[in-house]
């Protein structure tokens, strides 16, 4: 499973990029993402009942089948774009129209690459820490039972989900304006970058209300990021690269959501929740000044006989 999953979002940013113009690509992709988080909502309540009315194999049989079938479905369905609607798409990508790419080694020599590299391993762990720390931090600082926490702790995520895309909109919404669509990214990431360090408020908030509200303005922040640094993927490289750089910058997320939490959890006893929340403060803030000085469209040196 670990394998397999991180194919799904290379496969669906190159879709996004070959099957929508600028001006809709940043909307068109948070909606598929968003796609993942709807179904980590429905999944709980289904495992839990297919497991309750028969038993725990039921429900990965069950649920391992539903993923077989979408993929016959995908491969069914699925068919590239007629040439008006890729061309449409594609006439501000890089090497538009060339059939231009990175080779692999090339790519690593990118400044882009290693900005977006740096920009998910120090902006995902952010996320990561409110996928798994709010919970319990719901429970320990704020003082919810498990049961309230299950009613109420999904409220950041439902938030982040529709935050994220209404954020993606607008950089969509600026791209139309005639702002490049690259430039249009980043204004729009610079400016929701500026509510991620609320979270340093969270160690003083005085109830579960304003904990919840302060997690969900970060986590609209967060998936916002998370969501968008995909179409600055897909607006700084060719299509023949967006796959590539999207599954080595997620491995890199996930590297540094690793080491995060790992020492979030050794150390937060230690250092105290404050520090924490201190550290994650200005992360957003880094990844805005990678995202200005390292990140811009790369544009492959096109060979002399691909001109003829």
């Amino acid at each position: 499973m670990g394998a397999a999953e991180p194919t799904n979002f290379p496969s669906q940013l190159k879709v996004v990029a070959v099957w929508f113009p600028g001006k809709l690509r940043a909307t068109a992709n948070s909606l598929c993402v968003a796609g993942s988080s709807i179904g980590a909502i429905i999944a709980p309540p289904t495992v839990a009942w297919l497991a309750l009315k028969y038993n725990w194999q039921t429900a990965f049989i069950v649920l391992g089948a539903v993923g077989l079938v979408i993929a016959v479905l995908w491969k069914l369905v699925y068919k590239d774009p007629p040439p008006h609607i890729m061309n449409e798409a594609l006439e501000n990508a890089p090497a538009s129209g060339t059939g231009e790419g990175f080779s692999w080694k090339d790519l690593w020599k990118t400044k882009s690459l290693w900005g977006i590299l740096l920009i998910r391993f120090v902006s995902d762990p952010v996320w990561y820490f409110c996928l798994f720390w709010l919970p319990g931090y719901l429970q320990e600082e704020s003082g919810l039972s498990l049961a309230q926490v299950g009613m109420y702790g999904w409220i950041p995520f439902l938030v982040a989900d529709i935050g994220a895309i209404g954020t993606s909109a607008w950089s969509d919404r600026l791209v139309r304006k005639g702002y490049a669509p690259l430039r249009a990214r980043k204004v729009m990431l610079t400016v929701v970058a500026c509510f991620a360090p609320l979270c340093v408020l969270a160690p003083y908030l005085p109830s579960a209300v304003s904990t919840l509200a302060v997690f969900s303005i970060v986590a609209v922040a967060c998936l916002s990021w998370l969501f968008t640094i995909s179409v600055v993927v897909a607006e700084a490289f060719p299509v023949k690269n967006v796959a590539s750089v999207l599954g080595i910058a997620g491995g890199c997320g996930a590297l540094g959501a690793v080491l995060f939490n790992y020492f979030v959890g050794s150390f937060i006893g230690t250092v105290g929740a404050d520090k924490i929340f201190l550290a994650m403060a200005v992360l957003h803030p880094i990844a805005v000044l990678i995202l200005w000085t390292m990140v811009k469209r790369e544009q492959p040196k096109i060979k002399s006989d691909s001109i003829h």
